[in-house]
């Protein structure tokens, strides 16, 4: 829950949010060891948030980068206007992109409205997890097979009159990854 002007909890009127995050990320150590990554990565995310009377329901996708222990060369040769046949090898990344949803409650902790609690549960649905070569059509690439899944989050803001900051710890609880904790900045409009 991200708000301009802090929302009353007992406040009826909907109300739209959004933020980003930066997070790091706990991987299963097994699952992690078989894709061939390490088991921490990094986290960036984005996510809008719909809220009514308290109840925070939450959309948002999430970039992660991976520290790689397979990475891989590739000869790339220029295509473009501005590098034509120009030849150079490149290392691979290895990266992913998840959808979240979730739901959950918040809290108003202070009698001023400006500090909350956000419990929600949710699941998270890998649309890419894969090592490859980034602005190459045709180099190699191979799947990272590393799942999401359900998990339970709870956030913890401090909402001023433009923008909220906020701490956010996420536990997964199927699929490959662990724990998530980061911060949050963000919002509402």
């Amino acid at each position: 829950m991200i708000t301009s002007a802090p929302i009353l909890a007992n406040s009826s009127n909907p109300a739209w949010s959004f933020g980003a995050n930066v997070s790091k990320v706990l991987l299963d150590s097994d699952a992690a060891s078989q894709a061939g990554v390490e088991s921490r990565a990094l986290q960036t995310g984005f996510h809008l948030d719909y809220i009514v009377s308290n109840w925070v329901s939450t959309a948002g996708f999430t970039f992660i980068t991976y520290d790689d222990n397979n990475a891989f060369l590739q000869t790339v040769i220029g295509e473009g206007p501005l590098n034509r046949r120009y030849i150079i090898v490149e290392s691979s990344d290895a990266n992913a992109i998840l959808l979240q949803g979730a739901t959950g409650y918040r809290w108003m902790l202070n009698k001023s409205y400006n500090i909350d609690f956000i419990a929600q549960a949710g699941f998270s649905l890998p649309v890419i997890s894969e090592r490859s070569i980034g602005s190459c059509t045709r180099c190699y690439s191979e799947d990272i097979d590393l799942d999401g899944g359900a998990f339970v989050m709870g956030r913890l803001g401090h909402n001023g009159r433009s923008v909220r900051f906020g701490l956010s710890i996420q536990q997964f609880i199927s699929g490959d990854l662990g724990t998530v904790m980061g911060l949050e900045i963000g919002s509402s409009f």
